[in-house]
């Protein structure tokens, strides 16, 4: 499933900017825009963009959060390498994510407001445990992890640069859900009967909620926490997740079913609301149990052609910039997305270039993305395609250009010449719907210890 949004990346050409209003936290998603205003020349817009970005970055200031940083940076490059403790492998996911992976989260999320990174990585770091097996304190080794002794935790100590004693807690409640999840597996011939089925039965038990701690000598600089429900026979799932750093809080809400899966996230800073996100897919067996253990190695374009019908992404930052992106899925978008149009694939230069110009077309009809200010219903900017060139030593390749498309007058800018650092891709926040709906299932499949 690793590819599954991989056809709605489009939306990764689509730069992400905030909105700011006086409430501490929003799952709700950026409001409707209301309004109008004037459209703004291209220069005027990039210099209201980066008067944006610098007021973000002044409202959201990553000093605060430098004891953090730099206890997740010498992590990595202390402790960074180690495995996981060799009892933690099984065979469906090879290994769970450990203390590593965490903490990269962490750094996007507090290091530059990335809220939905911070959301996602709580939830698959939490949930990614078989509790009852992987319970105990774990220490340094040479090569990995090693256990150290129990605890009705998972912990994982080790020493700060300043040899200060620090430790990342993964904490379960004693309440739990169990159920029982089942499915049915079928053995099929080429031509697609079934030739043999074969039922599975799974009891489950897991926490009802998970709490986080990222402790550093006797000061927590990380609390977070996952509040999970799970219906097995309605086939819906529902992660609510808290995490908090210095004066950083981010809200993060994942929920699925069988033709939606949707996440909303939100950044505060001190009380005051930067960040509102909205990320979502329909279509159809998201919460299938058994068609999601079936499609497993199947050719990923068909099962794409069976599940995605279209998804959306609305990105807001302090009220003044915002992104709204849809797809609508198609085997030709898919294509579009998938396919090289460069000397290795073309032996003609005419060819690629023709087919790079019908992938052009069919995003401009599948793929729809602008950009508003101050919230109002005006489009300053959207989104078009084309084709660009390069060539180099033995070789060339033809490339699907996003351009930006100014309505004042006609203007068009590489997307990626026209901005400046200072705001996220939205390419992240599809990378973290994707992950967070991987973990899902692979927590729902039998493990088995290797």
């Amino acid at each position: 499933m690793g590819r599954f949004f991989k056809t709605f990346l489009i939306c990764a050409f689509v730069l992400g900017i905030t909105s700011c209003k006086d409430k501490e936290t929003s799952l709700d998603g950026p409001a409707d825009p209301e309004g109008t205003m004037a459209t703004m020349t291209p220069e005027r817009s990039k210099k209201f963009l980066d008067e944006t970005g610098q007021e973000f970055l002044q409202k959201f200031n990553a000093d605060d959060q430098a004891d953090l940083l730099k206890l997740i940076r010498y992590f990595i490059d202390t402790y960074g390498d180690l495995e996981m403790p060799e009892n933690w492998e099984v065979e469906e996911t090879e290994t769970v994510r450990g203390p590593r992976y965490l903490l990269r989260g962490l750094e996007q999320a507090f290091g530059y407001g990335n809220s939905t990174r911070a959301g996602a990585t709580v939830t698959t770091y939490l949930y990614n445990f078989d509790y009852e097996d992987f319970l105990g304190v774990y220490t340094p080794g040479n090569d990995s992890w090693e256990y150290a002794g129990a605890s009705s935790n998972i912990v994982f100590k080790f020493k700060n640069e300043a040899g200060q004693d620090c430790e990342i807690i993964a904490q379960p409640t004693r309440s739990t859900q169990t159920g029982t999840i089942e499915w049915t597996e079928n053995d099929k011939d080429s031509s697609g009967n079934i030739l043999s089925s074969e039922e599975t039965k799974v009891e489950y038990r897991a926490p009802k909620s998970v709490d986080l701690y990222v402790n550093q000598g006797n000061e927590t600089l990380v609390q977070g926490k996952v509040d999970v429900a799970l219906d097995m026979i309605a086939e819906t799932f529902d992660f609510t997740v808290s995490v908090s750093a210095a004066k950083a809080t981010v809200a993060f809400k994942f929920t699925g079913s069988h033709t939606q899966v949707q996440q909303a996230s939100s950044l505060a800073y001190d009380g005051n609301l930067l960040v509102e996100e909205l990320v979502q897919a329909t279509g159809n067996h998201f919460t299938d149990i058994s068609y999601i253990q079936e499609i497993d190695g199947r050719d990923s374009k068909e099962v794409c052609g069976e599940m995605l019908r279209d998804g959306k992404v609305s990105v807001s930052v302090l009220n003044k910039v915002r992104i709204d992106a849809t797809a609508s899925y198609s085997d030709a978008l898919y294509d579009a997305i998938d396919f090289d149009y460069d000397s290795y694939t073309y032996t003609s230069k005419n060819e690629a270039e023709a087919a790079c110009k019908r992938a052009c077309n069919t995003l401009k009809n599948s793929v729809s993305a602008v950009m508003r200010y101050n919230n109002t219903q005006t489009v300053q900017a959207k989104l078009i395609f084309n084709t660009g060139f390069e060539e180099w030593s033995g070789g060339w390749e033809y490339q699907v250009h996003p351009l930006l498309y100014f309505e004042a007058d006609g203007s068009t800018y590489e997307f990626e010449d026209y901005f400046e650092e200072g705001f996220a891709n939205v390419q992240d926040r599809w990378e973290d719907l994707k992950d967070a709906y991987q973990t899902v299932w692979d927590n729902a499949k039998p493990k088995t210890k290797k």
